[in-house]
């Protein structure tokens, strides 16, 4: 090999070792942490007799941060001065107020979610700290579950707060002050109260947005027990949890005749919720609520009236300029109808007694309608075609006999809306017709006071919401379909 290709090859290779070191790839950063922070040592120990501890401090493997301090360290008994958490690199340090602590009592703290790594936020997972000032340990429960008393369902929140208070103070203590024992309900309703003391207490449920842990009303809800509650003796305690109608004050009403809504006039059952539209009232116009894309499609209810909604209030009305006609072999025959406003002055509804499968003609000519101003509302053609008895589904409800009565009512609910049925149960056996497709929900409400709706309770009046007895499966309905209920097989 001549000395001039030595060289050449020599050079090469020198330059492709530069290349291969100019392309530097950074190192991966490996897996990501998943593991929450380890407890190395805590001081004073936990489950300490004879102790009044003033200062904990925490010792983990990793750096750590607080967060939510007042939300998530919480000590039971409260005490009238919260303990501080406070964090830094490896270490956490509680202070409490040992002053305020009683004799003979255990106490517990929970710290909830507050302690996390410092990088990736895993949460420390930990039984709650617990010591005494006497000579014993505080050992007895209390359990429970909590309803949604509007719809009488078990409360899968999950955000719902039980609270004790002791039994010698007034029933209006819920809204003067924080209580002596608090527990979180779980997504299935149930509440469990550990390491409480053999006394009476007041038990109440809460469910609110500040987290101050008082009954503030506005949209906050509050269930309570008739009876003071002893642990270990009142094995499980039911609440049902409401929110009350607004009587004074900043506490926003309560609608308890959402359900109640329309019922007198959808005894023909499955007239839908309408959901009003957003209009301009720049102008004087209205949308009817009429699907008018396919002229083919049965896109209109053969039990529902037809509704208008209007931008402004409707002062006057002039049934004369509306016409209504059925098409019947390319020949138009006139319907008679009832066209009314509601009380809003903004809602027209036009009543008639449709044809199933039939295309109908309605003209709004100018005039029809008039706003305070004497603004005239726009003329309008509207072509559209019923639904058949096939576009709807049925249900036959089987009721158990103590049910039949005023003092019950069956309510069924189509989705999240309103009521399509809601009457007092006269017969064993109720046959809903005309329902639209979707999800359906039944329940039979104990109607109390007999004024044909759900009522609500009221703390300060001492009075319970009425009951609701639900039948706990949701049916899926669909155009055709019937459905046998029978209610006491849930």
């Amino acid at each position: 090999m001549s000395f001039s290709l030595l060289r050449s090859l020599l050079f090469l290779f020198v330059l492709s070792l530069a290349v291969g070191c100019a392309n530097i790839v950074p190192p991966s950063g490996g897996k990501k942490d998943v593991n929450a922070p380890k407890l190395r040592e805590i001081s004073p120990a936990d489950s300490l007799l004879n102790t009044r501890v003033s200062r904990i401090e925490m010792h983990f493997d990793e750096f750590v941060t607080v967060s939510d301090v007042s939300k998530e360290l919480h000590i039971s008994p409260a005490l009238t001065i919260a303990p501080t958490m406070t964090g830094v690199n490896k270490k956490v340090v509680i202070k409490i107020a040992d002053s305020l602590l009683q004799e003979n009592t255990t106490y517990r703290i929970s710290f909830g979610n507050a302690i996390k790594d410092l990088h990736e936020g895993n949460v420390y997972i930990s039984h709650p700290y617990t010591f005494s000032t006497g000579t014993w340990f505080d050992s007895l429960q209390l359990k429970g579950v909590i309803y949604d008393a509007q719809s009488g369902l078990l409360d899968s929140s999950a955000v719902t707060r039980v609270l004790l208070y002791d039994a010698s103070l007034s029933d209006d203590i819920v809204v003067k002050q924080k209580p002596a024992y608090v527990t979180t309900s779980d997504r299935s309703g149930h509440f469990l109260f550990q390491g409480l003391p053999n006394r009476a207490f007041k038990i109440f449920a809460l469910k609110e947005k500040n987290d101050n842990l008082q009954f503030d009303g506005d949209d906050e809800f509050i269930a309570y027990y008739d009876f003071p509650v002893r642990p270990s003796i009142d094995t499980a305690i039911r609440l049902d949890i409401f929110k009350e109608l607004a009587d004074s004050g900043n506490i926003k009403k309560v609608d308890s005749s959402a359900q109640a809504g329309m019922a007198n006039r959808r005894a023909k059952f499955g007239e839908p919720a309408n959901n009003t539209p957003q209009l301009d009232n720049k102008y004087f116009n209205y949308q009817a609520q009429i699907d008018t894309s396919d002229r083919k499609r049965r896109s209109v209810g053969i039990v529902n009236p037809l509704t208008v909604f209007f931008s402004r209030k409707v002062k006057e009305l002039n049934a004369q300029r509306i016409s209504l006609h059925a098409d019947s072999a390319d020949i138009e025959i006139e319907s008679k109808f009832n066209a009314s406003l509601d009380t809003s002055m903004k809602k027209m509804s036009i009543q008639v007694s449709w044809k199933e499968n039939t295309s109908y003609t309605l003209r709004l000519l100018k005039g029809f309608a008039k706003d305070s101003a004497g603004a005239d509302a726009l003329p309008s053609k509207y072509i559209f075609r019923t639904k058949q008895d096939e576009d709807y589904g049925k249900m036959e409800i089987h009721l158990p006999v103590r049910y039949v009565g005023k003092q019950y009512l069956l309510n069924v609910i189509h989705g999240d809306g309103d009521s399509v049925y809601l009457l007092p149960i006269s017969d064993t056996i109720v046959l809903l017709k005309h329902l639209d497709a979707g999800l359906y929900k039944i329940n039979i409400i104990h109607d109390i006071n007999q004024d044909g709706k759900w009522n609500t309770g009221d703390l300060k009046k001492h009075k319970h919401p009425e009951t609701v007895i639900p039948y706990s499966t949701t049916i899926m309905m669909k155009a055709g379909w019937e459905h046998q209920i029978d209610f006491d097989k849930k």
